[in-house]
C-alpha cells in the first residue's frame, strides 16, 4: 500500500524524495573525508583523532541543535546548514591538504546535525499529517528505511565512478 502511495500522492513522493536524496550524502561523505585524509596522511592515529573529534563536535552540535531548532525556524536553520556544508566544501578548492580535510570534517559534523534532525522532525510530521499517514507509520518507517538504503548505496556508486583527482574528489563532496 505505501509504495503505490508514494507514486500517486505528490507529497509522500517529495517526502521519499528528500529522503533519498539526503542519504546519498550520508552514506558518503564521512567515509570519504576520513578515506581522503588517509590518501594525504597514511597517517591511522591521526584519522582517529579526526574521528575523535568530530564525534565530540557532534555531541556539542546535538546540545545546541536542541535549543536552536524550533518548528517556527526548521527550515531557516536546515538552509543555514546546507549553506555552511557548502562553502566549508568549497574551501577544498583553495587548498586541498589534511589541515582543510579536517577542518571539513569537524565543520560538517557540527553543522550536519542542524539539516539531519530538523529533516526527521518533518518526515515523522509528513506522516503523521497525512490521512492515512498514522494508521500505515510502520509501513511508511519501513519503506523510509529501505529508501536510505537505495541513497546510500547510490553514494556509494556515485563516488566510485567520479575521476580520482582534486576535481573529481570536489566534485564527489559537493553532490
Amino acid at each position: 500500500y505505501s509504495i503505490k502511495r508514494i507514486f500517486t500522492c505528490k507529497c509522500w513522493f517529495s517526502n521519499y524524495s528528500a529522503i533519498c536524496l539526503r542519504s546519498v550524502r550520508d552514506g558518503v561523505f564521512t567515509f570519504f573525508l576520513n578515506v581522503l585524509l588517509f590518501e594525504y596522511v597514511q597517517n591511522e592515529a591521526l584519522i582517529g583523532l579526526n574521528t575523535l573529534l568530530a564525534g565530540f563536535i557532534s555531541i556539542v552540535a546535538q546540545t545546541v541543535c536542541g535549543k536552536l531548532v524550533k518548528p517556527s525556524n526548521r527550515i531557516k536553520n536546515m538552509f543555514v546548514a546546507t549553506s555552511a556544508l557548502t562553502a566549508a566544501t568549497l574551501i577544498l578548492l583553495v587548498d586541498l591538504n589534511a589541515a582543510t580535510i579536517i577542518v571539513l570534517s569537524l565543520i560538517n559534523a557540527f553543522f550536519v546535525v542542524l539539516f539531519q534532525n530538523p529533516a526527521s522532525s518533518i518526515e515523522f510530521l509528513v506522516i503523521q499529517s497525512m490521512p492515512d499517514g498514522y494508521s500505515c507509520r510502520a509501513e511508511f518507517l519501513g519503506v523510509s528505511e529501505g529508501i536510505r538504503a537505495v541513497g546510500r548505496c547510490a553514494g556509494i556508486m556515485l563516488l566510485v565512478l567520479f575521476p580520482k583527482n582534486a576535481l573529481g574528489y570536489m566534485a564527489a563532496l559537493l553532490i
